[in-house]
């Protein structure tokens, strides 16, 4: 029941380390970087699903009661239940959803903060493209923008898959640091592209992107969304430029 409730699109499959790079940030955070494989996931998997089912209930929540009378009328004494349950579906989701996105032949890359040597506070997963169609790949009716306005594709283009930084943590520079460290370790890379849920529960992402310089291309309905629910009925895909 609470899976068609959710519809929270999601992450991560496999990966293996190829190379790793440390960064340390504002924040007291460090960066490491990961060269990303399919078909084999990482020692860490299981904490990378911990936070983005964190990072993601905060946002998910608010629509799931707004818009599921039945969990508005829960009684306080079983809210806390509740939202355990809430959790426990969008890290399942996370994982079957997972799976079936980066199962692909396609190089990944994974940026991951970490507090101390092992706490992950948040990460970021990377893809490279290939041209401008798979920004408009699946893509059932445009609603705003034009296509138009995607930039010809030169080879310094990457995808930013998922983004999701701990509550507690966030608004401390760890997202801006975590999106921007491909630039530190892919000097080819020169824009960056990002697909959101144009959901007004998600402004605070919007704005977030919005706020560290990225521009809205174009919101459209996408085929990979049918079956979910309305929070993901839409999607507005941003770019990003970086300046010379």
């Amino acid at each position: 029941m609470l899976y068609k409730a959710i519809g929270v699109v999601v992450f991560l499959i496999s990966i293996i380390t190829i190379s790793v790079l440390f960064m340390r940030i504002k924040s007291g955070a460090t960066i490491e970087w990961y060269e990303v494989k399919p078909h084999m996931r990482p020692p860490m998997f299981e904490q990378l699903q911990t936070v983005a089912a964190q990072a993601f209930v905060a946002v998910i929540k608010p629509y799931i009661y707004a818009t599921d009378q039945r969990l508005a009328r829960t009684p306080a004494e079983k809210q806390a239940l509740v939202e355990q349950k809430i959790v426990e579906a969008i890290a399942q989701v996370q994982q079957e959803e997972l799976s079936k996105k980066l199962d692909t032949n396609d190089t990944h890359y994974l940026a991951i903060a970490k507090a101390g040597q092992q706490k992950i506070i948040g990460f970021a997963l990377f893809r490279e493209i290939r041209d401008k169609a798979e920004l408009a790949r699946n893509l059932k009716k445009l609603v705003a923008g034009s296509l138009e306005s995607i930039t010809v594709f030169s080879g310094d283009e990457i995808y930013l898959d998922l983004l999701a930084v701990m509550p507690g943590t966030q608004k401390k520079g760890i997202g801006k640091a975590l999106v921007f460290s491909v630039f530190d370790h892919m000097p080819r890379i020169k824009k960056i592209y990002l697909r959101t849920s144009a959901s007004p529960y998600n402004k605070n992402t919007q704005a977030f992107y919005e706020h560290i310089g990225f521009t809205r291309l174009f919101t459209g309905e996408f085929a990979e969304e049918k079956g979910h629910s309305g929070f993901d009925h839409e999607k507005i895909v941003y770019f990003f430029q970086k300046k010379e």
